[in-house]
Formats: structure tokens, C-alpha cells, sequence
């Protein structure tokens, strides 16, 4: 830090934070960390809290973390300047520094010290001695935990309490709603943000002449300036104390990040209490007000919507994608340009895809009714895996590549569930394996091998023979052919019915590779398995609905959205299974199973105990 400094927030204390797998993170903008559920995001922010308090505590996800030391006088001169104390003499002419804050959210309050006693501490505050990490560091407990803005829920309920009044003219801010007050800006910024996402007002009040709070309004526009100086008028408005863990929570993120008072900013799970609009609105938020490169903004979260807003948001953001398995951790850095170019097309805007960022593995399927069947097939054999699957729909077999691509950016292990008749679709089969396959020459030759599959399903002729064609043509000119009597609706009904008695792919489509035989069935047989290999799952029956041909589903399989949900149903009432449905989805989890790796984490003690992660 320069000794010219005028900001606190020119302080950098994070001087390393490296990660497993990862090596060392630049501690600066904004930084997302996402998952799947105990991953070590919640954990991560606890270790860097904990190092820049200057408490004793083993890394649970870092390897490590190096805190910045800070030159004593302008460091000094900065937290008063800025209002965190103020120095006076007392009697005896001794000089004192009295705290004019508390620690943000904790409702604990700074203890009064002497110059003298600061200096000693900072004597004492070594980073690079070897038990730094296992003592407490005084100069961090004390001075420390003012550098940053520790938004886990618990505090960010509490950190926006109402306080005590200043003289503005004289006084430094002692809590952020001064600074919020001194800010018209900032005040601005936040009832506008306020009114688009709950249609309410949000201003600082001190109608209680000694006491300051946030008052909030059901209207959507401020109280006029005369009722906001009414001690009577104000009293008919609640404060924000008396508003949902949903509200307090948001305003709370929003201050912080407005005023920026602080280099250092963690911001755990801020999608808690939110529905999702209002999460999606406060990851825009955070994109377009926590990506400062003055200072280290890094936020935890489980929500697609927070993800979505952040990325369509920010200008520069780091985006780290944490991932646990047996007590050891491994992150991810994800470039933010590949995430924003992918989600850039159509295919991948839906949040069904976003989600499956926060997931152990994930199985890409073609449309929602696949998802109903496999996904209820999958939580029969929750006893057998332990392993999270999202399953991702995409809208068709067009969605899969691009699909694909996004969550090999991100090092999910992924799989593919596709109906069998997409081996005869070269163009579209060769762009998926090309996202699933890292070796062309073994793509290569996977698809040399659909394109032969294809050819010799062509040649096959219809199942309908030509006589029988013939017929129901004879049949059709000789019926009534009246439109006033609605004649054209049965018409096209039968020729519809014709036209796909004739397609060469209903064998394929309706009887899977059962429906072959002698050479090409083996052919089938030995693709299948191979493109499984891979990750490609084809289904053998030919399409989802050929599934559960011996159950009774209740439903016609030509209505699929009612023979989904009736099939999943099924499959929920019949409970874990070998055969059918079962044994397909039971392949795909072994398949993702075995994909689960994870690299050592060289923080973790000897036998790799550590403390839970979140």
C-alpha cells in the first residue's frame, strides 16, 4: 500500500488466496464462486474472513492465503479520516484512540486503545512467520475485521439497525448509514433499485431526532420532503428492522456495494430469501456495482438467476466453479468471456441449463417429458449413487452440441441421452461427438461407423408393403371428400398415418436395434456401446416412449406429454428396478460416476479430516 494513500480501499490485504487445482486467484473485482452443495463455497469465504480477522483457523478449501501488511501511519490515518475512531488526550495528556463504530452486522463494538498498544500489535503481525496462521494476530482482530464487509446472511440482517445520529458537519460516518446519508448518489442508486424489484421506497430517516433507521414505504414514490421532517408523519412508516429477511437482506447487499467503504466484500448465498426475479435482479445488481477493480468483491451462490445476472451485467468478472469429493476440493477458474459467448446463444438461456452449473454431474436430454421419465427413474436408485445429477433439457437434438460445450468450459462431467434416431442425423451426430470426444481420430471413426449404420437403415425398406399402400390410397379417392362436412380433417388424419407407415425410420424410431437383425443389429449393438463409451447414451428402444412396453402406463403414446407424466408415474410406483428404464439410467450414473475426479488439497491435514463445507 502506498504511504500517500487516501482511501482505506486502496489497502489490498488480500495479497495470495490460492486454491487447489487452481493455483493462485487475482483477489480483485468481482469473483463468483459456484458449485454443487458442499462444494467448500461457503467455507472459502469463512477462510478468508477468518485470515483477514486475524483468527486462528485451518484452511478448510484454500491451500492458502497470504494477508497484505499495511504501512502503520497512513493505514492509520485512513480509518480515521474515514470515521472508524478518532484520537484525543486525556487529562494526563495520554492519547487514546476511541472507536467511533462497530464491527459491521456483529453488534460488537470496538475496545478503546492507546497509540501505543496499536503499534505493539503491528509489531507483532508477521505474515510470513510460520505459526502467523495458528495464532491469533491482535492487530487483525482489531483492525482487520474493519477492512471488510462480511455479508453471511446472519449479518445482513442486522447490519442496517438503526443507530445513532452524527454531527454530519463535523463527524467522519461511524456506521453505513451515514455514509448512505452523505451519499446522494448512492441513496438514488438504491431507492431506484428498491422500487423495480419490490415496488417499494427506502430512504434514512432521523424524524427521532437522535436515532437513524431505514424507513420503507409501500408507495412508490419518497414521502414529500415536508412529511419526511414530521416526527408524526414518519411514525406511520415501518423501519426496516420490521421488514422480511427477503428485503433486509437485499438492501443490506445493496448498501454495501454502493458505498464501497471497505476493500474487502464476501457475499454468501445472497439469493436466501429471495424468489427468483428478485435474485436475478440482485446478481445485476452485484454485476454492475461489486466489479470495481478498487476493491475484492467475492459472493457464494446456489442460483442460476444471481449467475444469469451477474454475467449480463459485468464488465470484468472471475467465475470459480468449486467441486468436492472424499474431504478434498478442486477449483475451476471458468473464463468469463467462454461463458458469456455460450450463453450468448439461444440454446443455453434457459435456467434448466444454468442450473446444472451447481450440480455434481449433469445429463443433457432432448425435451421435458425425457426429464419427467429419467430423472424418476434416477431417484429410484438413490440407494445405489451418491453422486448429484441435474438433468438438463434442451429443446431437441439441435441444443445438445452448444449445450455440451458450455459444460465442458465449466469441467462437468456431462452425458447424453438422445432418442436412437439421431445416428442417422450425420451433421448433428458429428457435432456432438466433437463436443464429447477430445480425440478427432476416434470421432472420426464413431461417426464413419454412424454413417454405415445409417446407410444400411436407409436401404431397408417401409414395413408397410406396396400393396397394402396401394390400397389405402383406393380407399381415400373413393371416401367423401367434402370440406363443409370437415372431410379434410379424417383425410389428412389417414395420410398422415400413411406417410409414416412409409418412413423408413419408424423400424428404427419405434423398435430400437431390436427391430433389426443378423449384421446391422450387431453393428447397432457394438455402436452403442461404444458412443457410451463417450458419454452418448442412445436410447435401444428407439425413443422414450418405447420404454415400458410391458407396464401399463394407462396413456397412448401419441399424446407424449400426458404418456410422460404418466410414465414417471409408473416408474415412481414400481420403485427401483434391474430391467427397462432402469437399467438404461442405471448405465448413465456408473457412467458419470467414474467421471468424479478431484485433486488433493494440500491445506488439509494428514488425514484429511476437515470442518464441513457449505
Amino acid at each position: 500500500m502506498p504511504d500517500d494513500m487516501k482511501l482505506l480501499s486502496d489497502f489490498k490485504p488480500l495479497r495470495q488466496v490460492t486454491l487447489p487445482g487452481l493455483g493462485d486467484l487475482e483477489c480483485s473485482g468481482l469473483i463468483v464462486l459456484v458449485g454443487p452443495n458442499s462444494s467448500g463455497k461457503s467455507q472459502l469465504l469463512q477462510d478468508i474472513y477468518s485470515r483477514i480477522s486475524g483468527e486462528p483457523r485451518r484452511l478448510v478449501v484454500a491451500s492458502d492465503i497470504q494477508i497484505e501488511k499495511p504501512p502503520l501511519d497512513p493505514f492509520l490515518r485512513c480509518l480515521e479520516d474515514e470515521g472508524y475512531f478518532t484520537t484525543f488526550e486525556d487529562e494526563a495528556g495520554v492519547k487514546h484512540m476511541r472507536p467511533l463504530t462497530m464491527y459491521l452486522g456483529t453488534g460488537k463494538a470496538l475496545g478503546q486503545i492507546q497509540p501505543q498498544q496499536a503499534q505493539q500489535w503491528y509489531g507483532s503481525f508477521v505474515p510470513e512467520a510460520p505459526q502467523f496462521a495458528r495464532r491469533q494476530s491482535e492487530f487483525l482482530n482489531h483492525f482487520g475485521r474493519l477492512l471488510v464487509t462480511a455479508l453471511f446472511l446472519d449479518r445482513r440482517l442486522t447490519s442496517l439497525a438503526s443507530t445513532g445520529v452524527i454531527d454530519f458537519i463535523t463527524q467522519s460516518p461511524q456506521h453505513d448509514l451515514h455514509a448512505l446519508y452523505l451519499d446522494d448518489k448512492a441513496r438514488e442508486l438504491l431507492h431506484d433499485e428498491m422500487l423495480s424489484s419490490f415496488g417499494r421506497s427506502v430512504w434514512p430517516d432521523m424524524s427521532r431526532g437522535n436515532v437513524m433507521s431505514l424507513k420503507v414505504s409501500d408507495e412508490g414514490l419518497l414521502p414529500a420532503p415536508a412529511d419526511r421532517l414530521s416526527h408524526k408523519k414518519m411514525a406511520e412508516f415501518r423501519s426496516i428492522e420490521t421488514e422480511g429477511d427477503g428485503m433486509k437482506s437485499y438492501v443490506a447487499t445493496c448498501v454495501s456495494l454502493l458505498l464501497g467503504r471497505r476493500p474487502v466484500c464476501l457475499i454468501d448465498e445472497p439469493e436466501m430469501c429471495l424468489h427468483p426475479p428478485q435474485a436475478y435482479n440482485l446478481g445485476r445488481f452485484i454485476g454492475r456495482f461489486g466489479a470495481s477493480r478498487e476493491s475484492a468483491t467475492l459472493v457464494a451462490t446456489h442460483s442460476s438467476h444471481v449467475l444469469r445476472g451477474v454475467i449480463q451485467t459485468a464488465e470484468h468478472v472471475q467465475i470459480v466453479r468449486l467441486t468436492r469429493r472424499d474431504k478434498l476440493f478442486s477449483a475451476h477458474l471458468v473464463p468469463a468471456t467462454d461463458l458469456t459467448e455460450a450463453l450468448s446463444r439461444p440454446t443455453l438461456r434457459s435456467e434448466a441449463v444454468l442450473d446444472g452449473i451447481f450440480a455434481q454431474a449433469v445429463v443433457v436430454v432432448e425435451a421435458d417429458g425425457d426429464r419427467l421419465v429419467y430423472q424418476a427413474a434416477w431417484e429410484t436408485l438413490h440407494d445405489d449413487f451418491r453422486i448429484d445429477l441435474h438433468f438438463s433439457t434442451v429443446g431437441g437434438t439441435g441444443g445438445i452440441a452448444d449445450t455440451c460445450s458450455l459444460y465442458r468450459t465449466l469441467k462437468i462431467p456431462i452425458a447424453v441421452i438422445a432418442d436412437l434416431d439421431i445416428i442417422v442425423d450425420g451433421e448433428r451426430m458429428s457435432r456432438v461427438l466433437a463436443k464429447l470426444v477430445d480425440d478427432s481420430r476416434v470421432s472420426d471413426d464413431l461417426i464413419q461407423s454412424c454413417n454405415q449404420v445409417a446407410e444400411a437403415v436407409r436401404s431397408l425398406p417401409p414395413t408397410i408393403a406396396p400393396a397394402d399402400v396401394a390400397k389405402e390410397l383406393l380407399s381415400i379417392g373413393e371416401g367423401s371428400m367434402d370440406w363443409n362436412q370437415r372431410d379434410d380433417v379424417e383425410l389428412r388424419r389417414r395420410l398422415g398415418r400413411l406417410g409414416n407407415d412409409m418412413d423408413r425410420m419408424r423400424r428404427l424410431k419405434r423398435g430400437g436395434i431390436a427391430a433389426y437383425s443378423g449384421e446391422l443389429h450387431d453393428k447397432m449393438s457394438v455402436l452403442l456401446e461404444q458412443l457410451r463409451n463417450h458419454g452418448l447414451f442412445l436410447v435401444p428402444v428407439g425413443e422414450l416412449e418405447q420404454w415400458l412396453a410391458t407396464y401399463d402406463v394407462g396413456v397412448s403414446t401419441s399424446d407424449k406429454r400426458a404418456w410422460s407424466n404418466a410414465a414417471a408415474q409408473t416408474v415412481q410406483k414400481a420403485g427401483k428396478r434391474d430391467e427397462d428404464v432402469w437399467g438404461f439410467v442405471t448405465a448413465v450414473g456408473r457412467y458419470l460416476s467414474s467421471r468424479q475426479t478431484v485433486l488433493p488439497n494440500p491445506a488439509l491435514n494428514p488425514t484429511g479430516a476437515s470442518s464441513p463445507a457449505g
